[in-house]
């Protein structure tokens, strides 16, 4: 296996503005603006920038749960870099 000493990773920062629901449709995933109003990501061009410096070919999103002891886990996967569309993708797609 071939691993890599990363001194600073930074996700981009529409991850952090993610509104979605686990089970609804990719059409109720919806971004928060910075005053308050959402938008669809298909109306955000950061939708398709790499989801982090450095970009990586392989995300494993752990995300905690309140029903489950263990985590979800939701790999992504883009040979040319995960992109925020991608982890949005994997969201809906789970």
């Amino acid at each position: 296996m071939f691993e890599v000493l990363i001194h600073s990773l930074q996700f981009h920062p529409i991850l952090s503005t993610i509104s979605y629901r686990f089970g609804d449709e990719f059409d109720r995933l919806n971004i928060l603006t910075k005053h308050g109003g959402f938008l669809k990501p298909a109306d955000v061009v950061a939708v398709n920038d790499f989801a982090s410096i450095p970009s990586f070919t392989k995300v494993d999103m752990i995300i905690p749960t309140v029903q489950h002891t263990r985590p979800l886990i939701i790999p992504v996967r883009n040979l040319d870099g995960v992109r925020v569309v991608d982890i949005l993708d994997a969201l809906v797609t789970e």
